[in-house]
């Protein structure tokens, strides 16, 4: 019998000083990748997806994700601390995946000169540690909050490079505040817009579409007693007594039932108490994706008790106290809605308070955080609706993630404030950390601090490479020469105060950026060997 027969594959190993340039020529080529991405003016990739279909990528986090290896096996794990790093920003910050790889290409390329000249790589990370916590702290300094819709509105198109869509983002984004719900309803026609839906929207519909008038695509109940059941509902026993209160009440009002199931005989009689005209019912049953959380919301919002049988109070046991109440409440094929709840407000307000916690206890882009959102939104007033079209699959899903994007900046604009864009932020930020040049008594401590002072130029001079036009050195002298605030517009090409002009970042974005960038040079700049397969 022929024995398996595998490749003999044995570790490699790069040490010091080869390492270091390994890994630095990885930052280097992946980086490369993603610079010309950065700013309005930005170059493009063509990716060769297949022989027949090549894909043009325009984004720094869309090219990270195509890009998953490079040929030489010790530069890649260069590029693959750049590639982890950027797409981490995305997805924690929804923006600013080119600025880190421009940032920490930088920062280590001067440390790495430094190394090379004999600076000890301990002390450079001192120094290098000591001016981020500088910069960081001077970027603080710089931050101020928004103003309004028109500056929401700016920043939401410089994520996304479409006008329209930045629009449309920035006003919902401005009317439902900073933990701004959204859906996005997709469609195949070319196709953008808005809406707005008051009061809360949930995954619900009818158990039963007999239950609908005739030539209708929902209900609209006005004034309903609303039953909430965390539990499948199929015995008479479990509706009778709700249908009996309900037809008790001097207004006859008509009655919503959500459950998880709704079938069997307590579906037969509420078919024919509807049919007969007894009582006007709607039958509501909640999708895989709803969970108890959100029927304790609706609960909360409509004053209603959670009836379930594992706490004590089955559907059985219906009593009139335990019905919610609202304004109105419809049914249609997208879901179920309701306006004017009639929850107590301290209740709400409570249940409020204890989401709002939940989520400051989450990372900006945790996953678990627009699930928080949307049940926020649902209590305190609204939700946005935006409609997007496109004619292919994946032109819909390059234009739902650049909102999806938006939102997630805007959110931490709105939390954190801005900062000056355009780089200038991070160039107003030299001169704290080169002050600190002249308390440090160690000079590798200070080749350090200066690693850092070099680097927070990056992200300018980058900018003005990728407008093509005029040499990055000149214009940053010009702008050093005009005093603080002032800044480039590469769209118009002139020099401006960038505040004025609305040519601004958000804080938390712009920092945390800062410290992933940093970060990833000093543990690249600390490495002494390379392992890799051969």
């Amino acid at each position: 019998m022929s024995k398996l027969v595998t490749p003999d594959v044995q570790p490699a190993l790069v040490q010091a000083p080869l390492a270091l340039k390994k890994l630095l020529r990885g930052f280097e080529k992946f980086s490369t990748l993603l610079a010309v991405t950065l700013g309005p003016t930005k170059g493009t990739v063509l990716h060769a997806r297949s022989t027949s279909e090549p894909e043009l990528l325009l984004d720094s986090a869309t090219i990270a994700t195509r890009v998953i290896a490079l040929p030489q096996r010790a530069e890649n794990i260069g590029a693959m601390m750049v590639r982890s790093m950027v797409m981490d920003v995305h997805e924690r910050y929804g923006d600013g995946a080119a600025t880190a790889a421009v940032l920490s290409v930088a920062a280590l390329r001067e440390a790495v000169k430094r190394i090379t000249a004999g600076a000890n790589p301990a002390l450079l990370r001192r120094g290098m540690e000591q001016g981020l916590a500088i910069a960081r702290a001077a970027l603080l300094v710089q931050a101020r909050s928004v103003t309004g819709q028109d500056e929401l509105t700016g920043i939401a198109i410089g994520v996304t490079n479409d006008r329209a869509m930045g629009i449309i983002v920035g006003e919902l984004s401005a009317l439902l505040g900073e933990h701004a719900a959204f859906v996005i309803e997709e469609s195949y026609a070319p196709h953008l817009d808005r809406e707005y839906v008051s009061g809360g929207q949930w995954d619900v519909h009818l158990a039963d579409t007999s239950f609908l008038p005739e030539g209708k695509a929902g209900l609209e109940l006005y004034q309903p007693l609303i039953m909430i059941a965390d539990e499948n509902v199929s015995k008479l026993e479990q509706v009778q007594t709700a249908l009996e209160l309900a037809v008790q009440h001097p207004d006859k009002p008509p009655l919503v039932l959500i459950a998880n199931v709704i079938e069997q005989e307590a579906l037969k009689t509420l078919l024919l108490n509807h049919h007969r005209g007894v009582l006007t019912v709607a039958p509501a049953v909640v999708t895989s994706g709803l969970t108890s959380s959100d029927l304790s919301d609706m609960a909360v919002l409509v004053g209603a008790q959670v009836l379930q049988t594992e706490q004590g109070c089955p559907s059985q046991s219906m009593r009139q106290e335990y019905f919610g109440r609202a304004r109105k409440v419809t049914l249609t094929r997208n879901g179920l809605a309701i306006v004017g709840g009639q929850g107590a407000p301290v209740s709400i307000r409570q249940h409020l308070i204890g989401i709002q916690r939940q989520l400051q206890q989450l990372d900006h882009g945790h996953k678990e955080r627009s699930t928080l959102k949307m049940r926020q939104a649902r209590l305190s007033g609204g939700i946005g609706v935006i409609k997007l079209g496109a004619y292919s699959e994946h032109e819909r899903e390059l234009k739902k993630e650049s909102i999806e994007k938006a939102f997630l900046v805007l959110e931490a604009v709105q939390t954190h404030g801005v900062v000056p864009g355009g780089g200038i932020a991070y160039l107003a930020c030299q001169a704290a950390v080169q002050d600190a040049l002249q308390e440090s008594i160690h000079e590798d401590i200070r080749s350090g601090l200066q690693v850092v002072a070099r680097a927070l130029e990056a992200p300018f001079i980058q900018l003005i490479k990728n407008h093509g036009l005029l040499s990055p050195a000149v214009v940053l002298q010009e702008i050093q020469d005009r005093g603080s605030g002032y800044g480039f517009d590469v769209q118009q090409g002139c020099y401006v105060q960038v505040r004025a002009s609305g040519i601004i970042d958000s804080t938390l974005v712009t920092c945390g950026v800062l410290e992933a960038a940093i970060s990833t040079a000093i543990m690249a700049m600390t490495t002494d060997t390379i392992v890799h397969n051969v």
